[in-house]
């Protein structure tokens, strides 16, 4: 708790009082919610003089906190685990390194790293769309895994010549949805078996029914809508009236948020490193270095599911070099020692320095298979840049050819209302294709999949793209002045050799031209240059 403010004069003074983690107000001066500065009762009122320290009064902020804490809906709460820890990383290195002649070493080494118990915020509230009944029983009703019993709803109804609607109907393969029906009408458990309580339009909502579908299945979606939604209706139909325990879908009800930091995860760094190093001699010096990387890192999906360990987009190869050259013409070098000085002026004493960069990015996608292709063959293709001109001039890039972007929208376009689910035309060919779906999409004897998190129906595919190279050259020219002053004349040019390196070189696929595969714009800019004078005395 800090001490209130007790400077004198007229002007305002602010404080605050903070107590068990909240703050309360504590501003003194002449305003009605102010804190006043002196006794409502003191006869001599205002103003308050410096030697008047007396008159001042102590204000009646609350000192000590009041029990029970009430909590409300809009407060926040935000806790340590008890047993948290401090983050470390442990590092190792070790390498060889052997002289090659007088002027020249190299050196190998190996560079690793586990980051250890690094502090991560835990989101205690998120909304559940496991326990809640959603994917299993919430210990409630007798119906558990609502979702797939919606999604089956769908199709059968469908079947059935009832149009695009989850609603339990009667017709075969429907089953009756108590969660559903509990939220959208306040219909109780044991009228969930009545077909003519399922008069909501809400089954129809193209909302809920494309979380429905199988090939981007979205339950969390759902719970979240159905927790939050329709300004707290659904809540208060399924919760608030009691056919439902408040704490179906938050562990936490009575407020907004609970995040609970504690250590969660780790990551790991791996690579291979090779120096080449040239020491400034004869006019020459360079450094290269060639690196080779993995790394892995750990990701929290869902505070119900252990964390998951993914190789990171770490960029496995990278060539980086920096070079400084003494040409070797002018006075006092290999070549011209004799030119006359307007001669050495123009071709003598100039240095050529520079950095370059080549590395190759890699791309991961996740939850996607391949169709009529081999990852072998899709890598292959992924490198070669295609480039379209439009009749109008408009130019656009695109990392796969014409035929498997068209047929990867076509795939990725898809609606759990649509009797075919294609809503394009169906795919053929060679094309990525969501690796969620329904059962017995792929033959009969195929269980389906639901795709929530990365490596649920797929493990993720890696893509390596073209290669970034990138320069930057510097000519240098110093002109000795009278007495000891120097003139240097610089000239810079980056991106020396007009390299243009494609960015975005791999878009998740979509269901539309604009997202799939297309390059979006270049991670180099154009060859630029400046010119530099510099003297130094």
């Amino acid at each position: 708790m800090t001490t209130p403010d007790t400077r004198i004069g007229s002007a305002i003074a602010a404080a605050t009082c903070t107590l068990l983690g909240t703050t309360v107000p504590a501003t003194r001066g002449t305003a009605s919610t102010n804190f006043p500065l002196v006794d409502a009762g003191d006869p001599l009122g205002y103003p308050l003089l410096f030697s008047q320290k007396s008159r001042l009064t102590v204000p009646a902020f609350q000192t000590a906190p009041t029990f029970p804490l009430t909590a409300l809906s809009s407060q926040s709460i935000f806790v340590f685990d008890e047993n948290i820890r401090i983050p470390y990383t442990d590092s190792w290195a070790v390498g060889l390194q052997r002289s090659i002649g007088r002027d020249m070493a190299v050196e190998v080494r190996y560079i690793g790293n586990v980051n250890k118990d690094p502090w991560a915020s835990e989101n205690w509230n998120v909304v559940n769309y496991r326990e809640s009944g959603l994917l299993g029983a919430n210990g409630v009703d007798s119906t558990p895994n609502q979702f797939a019993l919606a999604q089956a709803n769908l199709r059968a109804n469908l079947a059935a010549g009832n149009g695009g609607t989850f609603a339990y109907t009667g017709a075969p393969g429907t089953t009756p949805l108590p969660l559903f029906l509990a939220a959208f009408s306040a219909t109780p458990i044991a009228g969930a078996s009545n077909t003519a309580n399922y008069s909501s339009t809400q089954f129809t909502n193209t909302t809920w029914i494309t979380a429905l579908d199988p090939f981007n299945p979205n339950p969390q979606s759902i719970a979240t809508n159905l927790w939050t939604g329709n300004n707290g209706v659904w809540k208060a139909n399924a919760v608030d009236s009691g056919i439902y325990p408040s704490n179906l879908f938050v562990m936490n009800p009575a407020v907004n948020q609970a995040q609970v930091t504690r250590n969660q995860g780790s990551s790991k760094y791996n690579s291979l490193q090779l120096d080449v190093r040239r020491r400034f001699s004869q006019g020459l010096a360079i450094q290269g270095s060639y690196t080779y990387a993995r790394g892995t890192a750990f990701q929290n999906n869902d505070l119900h599911l252990p964390l998951q360990q993914r190789r990171a987009t770490t960029i496995p190869h990278a060539l980086k070099m920096l070079w400084t050259w003494d040409l070797p013409v002018g006075r006092g070098r290999r070549f011209g020692t004799n030119l006359n000085s307007w001669m050495d002026g123009v071709l003598g004493g100039w240095q050529f320095s520079g950095s370059g960069r080549v590395q190759v990015p890699v791309f991961r996608l996740a939850n996607t298979v391949l169709v009529g292709m081999s990852q072998k063959e899709a890598q292959e293709l992924f490198k070669q840049v295609r480039v379209d001109v439009s009749p109008t001039g408009a130019v656009t890039a695109w990392n796969m050819p014409k035929d498997v972007v068209d047929n990867t929208v076509l795939a990725y376009s898809t609606s759990a209302a649509t009797p075919g689910y294609f809503t394009q035309g169906t795919p053929t060919g060679r094309y990525f294709a969501p690796a969620s779906h329904p059962a017995g999409f792929n033959g009969a004897g195929d269980p389906g999949c639901v795709a929530l998190f990365p490596n649920d129906c797929a493990p993720d595919m890696f893509f390596y793209g073209n290669w970034f190279g990138e320069f930057d050259f510097k000519f240098l020219k110093k002109f000795k002045l009278p007495g000891r002053a120097t003139f240097e004349f610089d000239v810079e040019v980056f991106n020396a050799l007009k390299a243009t390196n494609f960015a975005n070189q791999l878009t998740v696929p979509a269901n539309t031209l604009a997202n799939t595969f297309r390059i979006n714009g270049q991670d180099s800019n154009a060859r630029t240059g400046q010119l530099v004078w510099r003297v130094t005395w």
